[in-house]
């Protein structure tokens, strides 16, 4: 016997390569990525660039990963990630008309991935 959809457990943890393939990046409609696979290689591109002015935004930002109770000295997320993990759940939103969308973690995302595919990254349901 199946439980309604209602009812479903869902994943505190889920690999980069489920989140790429299963979840609808939130931000695939607002940048030019032709396309899912895009979209990734450029976060990925972004999260190991220790030129890339999104490092320096990551590195402040609030859902970012290098906190300062890590002691860091990483140059980009991708290596943070592989020192000291993810340290802030990636979030999906879950639509009721059945989509799900990454709204928050794309970079983490794209620096597990190039690390694994099959990296555990912890997630955080919301649904609208």
């Amino acid at each position: 016997m199946n439980a309604s959809p209602q009812f479903q457990q869902l994943s505190m943890f889920m690999t980069a390569r489920d989140i790429q393939t299963t979840v609808t990046p939130g931000d695939l409609f607002s940048h030019m990525d032709r396309d899912r696979a895009a979209l990734w290689d450029r976060k990925s591109r972004e999260s190991d660039d220790t030129d890339s002015p999104t490092n320096d935004r990551l590195r402040l930002d609030y859902n970012g990963d290098w906190r300062s109770k890590n002691d860091d000295d990483s140059k980009t997320l991708t290596e943070s990630i592989a020192k000291h993990g993810v340290n802030h759940p990636v979030e999906v939103l879950h639509e009721r008309n059945g989509e799900s969308y990454l709204t928050e973690g794309h970079h983490r995302v794209a620096a597990a991935a190039s690390i694994s595919p099959d990296y555990l990254l912890p997630v955080i349901h919301r649904s609208e």
